[in-house]
């Protein structure tokens, strides 16, 4: 993967991921924005991955507020148990392995292909002889080579597996942050406006009397 940059970078704040081999990257990332602490984490250390009690966990390990991941390429931003999380999904759409695949409907009886009880002595002298010669052919034969996708292959593949392109942008007010949520859908961008703001705690003692 490259990525070019035009200019007028901002500060950047990066993770290690599954397939990073650089050493020095850090496993996660803790951000200090009084009053708020955010955390970082690619994902692939999450098991299962994106279980919300899992993550929840991680957070409350992290002691903060508002928790980042990845890993699963599936846009996801929701408040559990008194925190929040941010999943801003795959900015390009990309397929991942770990998402479900399509169910194949099971084969009926109908489409089977049976050897009729009279043919059944016949296929039994020849099933050795036939598999030495399978063998043979497939030890002599090179194995295909798996065809390369096109771009509009892989975008459509993508669709298929249920991977919506997403990104998300974070607007940081104080306690309040301000997520924006870019997704392409049905070929148009959608964007939403979610907010969380951070649960004030009352310390006994300070509130005014009258």
């Amino acid at each position: 993967m490259l990525v070019l940059v035009i200019g007028n970078f901002c500060e950047i704040h990066l993770v290690k991921g599954d397939y990073d081999e650089n050493r020095r990257l850090p496993a996660l990332l803790i951000l200090h924005y009084p009053p708020l602490r955010i955390g970082v984490i690619h994902g692939h250390q999450v098991i299962p991955a994106g279980d919300r009690a899992a993550l929840s966990s991680l957070a409350r390990s992290m002691d903060v507020d508002v928790l980042l991941s990845g890993y699963t390429h599936q846009f996801e931003a929701y408040a559990y148990e008194g925190r929040f999380f941010i999943n801003p999904g795959s900015a390009t759409g990309a397929w991942t392995t770990d998402m479900p695949l399509p169910v194949t409907p099971p084969e009926t009886a109908a489409n089977k292909e049976t050897v009729k009880k009279e043919d059944a002595p016949l296929a039994d002298k020849h099933t050795e002889e036939v598999t030495e010669k399978s063998d043979a052919k497939n030890e002599a034969a090179p194995k295909p080579s798996e065809p390369q996708l096109t771009d509009e292959e892989l975008a459509a593949k993508s669709v298929q597996m249920g991977t919506t392109p997403s990104f998300a942008l974070l607007d940081i007010q104080g306690a309040v942050v301000v997520i924006y949520v870019y997704q392409l859908i049905d070929g148009d961008v959608k964007v939403e406006k979610l907010e969380y703001r951070k649960p004030t705690v009352e310390v006994p003692g300070t509130s005014e009397s009258t």
